[in-house]
């Protein structure tokens, strides 16, 4: 399945068949400020993508990866 995602090089279109890992950190805000959900995708070519998405986006890239995302 190919999906579009926010990445610091723009917007990318991932082939989540060929995603071989997915890193997260969360910056927990803070007073006034909602979380910030960082990823970083690594790819099976060895290209890693650092996208930050909001907790639906991160579920539906772990959906369309074949993950859910509270594993």
């Amino acid at each position: 399945m190919k999906i579009k995602i926010r990445t610091t090089s723009g917007e990318t279109t991932i082939d989540t068949d060929k995603i071989s890992a997915i890193s997260q950190t969360t910056d927990k805000g803070g007073f006034l400020k909602t979380p910030t959900l960082m990823l970083d995708v690594h790819m099976d070519s060895g290209t890693i993508f650092e996208t930050m998405v909001t907790e639906a986006e991160m579920v539906v890239l772990f959906h369309a990866w074949g993950v859910d995302s509270d594993e």
